[in-house]
């Protein structure tokens, strides 16, 4: 019992920024435990000695109740709900599309050692008969990010948060047996995290890095595209829509080795107008589509075997969020890295 009450007003100090309420929980706790007088004053000094040597070492960081703001970003690309956390750094909650939600905790001040974080769960101040509990524990890193949570975690301390309850982080500081508390306060929470889960409908399917490079295969001696590619071509035209920062749509037809120089040049040609003229259909504006084809100069794998052949007859899409430039093939480089090309119409 007495380690409990130990743990427990411990945690309370993190809660209370006045001397006065702290003293008056503490009080109340010796005095279930201990009836008689003295035995009270014993109880009280002894864990107040005890709260201050095991804090000598150690902040703890959170915002006052008139500090308290919760922060957001939206987009179709990302979702981010935030809070400040005086003198330390910040709380991130942050879903990208095409991802999970995962929690940040950043740093101000670089964290020297890694370790591992507790993580445990603050009732509000006024339930000051109700223990803080555990919620956890993660492993934490150096750097300037020293936490990142994934799910269910991350959902699980914005539940918390939703009920009231306070998630505090304990994770090793900024020198050898230095150990840091970090407190998000659920102060101002709910408005604003109802912004944040309406983002999290509206969020895009994909984000660029699944969907920045593209692979359509061919049949033997085929141009026409296969219906599986449809949808995935489809979700480009859409990311396109919400993302302008990507500028072009680079379209690359290439062979296997299974006919002439001529032949296969021509035909990797209508592999790759065959896609852009798809990519016209479903919407993609004409200038923002650039075609090249190289025949089969640059295989993926040796033209071996049939498995590998196929693998060559492709033609591949890469967004780009910058205009390429025709240049000079340097050598033992392929077109595809290079930036040279054989363009056909007006691209």
């Amino acid at each position: 019992m007495i380690l409990h009450l130990l743990w427990l007003m411990f945690h309370n100090t993190h809660m209370y920024k006045s001397l006065r309420v702290f003293l008056q929980a503490l009080n109340k706790k010796c005095t279930v435990q201990f009836g008689d007088p003295s035995l009270m004053t014993t109880c009280i000094l002894s864990c107040l000695i005890l709260i201050i040597s095991t804090n000598t070492y150690g902040h703890i960081y959170l915002a006052d109740v008139d500090e308290a703001r919760w922060q957001t970003e939206t987009s179709p690309l990302y979702c981010r709900l935030w809070q400040e956390i005086p003198a330390y750094g910040t709380g991130l909650f942050e879903h990208k599309a095409g991802e999970r939600q995962e929690f940040q905790l950043k740093s101000r001040k670089e964290v020297h050692a890694s370790g591992k974080a507790l993580i445990h769960i603050v009732p509000p101040k006024w339930k000051f008969d109700q223990p803080a509990r555990s919620f956890g524990v993660a492993s934490t890193t150096t750097g300037f990010t020293p936490l990142v949570l994934k799910e269910p975690m991350a959902s699980g301390m914005l539940d918390e948060l939703e009920a009231g309850m306070a998630p505090q982080i304990d994770h090793p500081g900024w020198y050898p047996k230095h150990q840091v508390s970090v407190q998000l306060s659920s102060v101002n929470f709910t408005s604003t995290y109802s912004d944040y889960t309406s983002c999290l409908s509206d969020l895009y399917a994909a984000n660029f890095d699944q969907l920045e490079r593209t692979t359509v295969l061919f049949d033997t001696d085929k141009a026409d595209i296969r219906a599986e590619y449809f949808e995935r071509i489809k979700l480009i035209k859409g990311y396109l829509e919400v993302d302008p920062s990507v500028q072009q749509v680079i379209v690359d037809g290439h062979t296997d080795n299974m006919g002439s120089d001529g032949y296969n040049w021509d035909l990797s040609k209508k592999r790759a107008e065959a896609v852009a003229a798809y990519l016209r259909k479903v919407g993609i504006p004409e200038d923002k589509i650039y075609i090249r084809y190289h025949g089969e100069k640059f295989p993926v794998l040796k033209n071996s075997s049939s498995q590998a052949r196929q693998k060559n007859r492709r033609t591949t899409l890469r967004l780009s969020k910058t205009t390429p430039t025709p240049t000079k093939e340097p050598a033992n480089q392929s077109a595809e890295e290079s930036g040279f090309e054989m363009t056909s119409g007006n691209n």
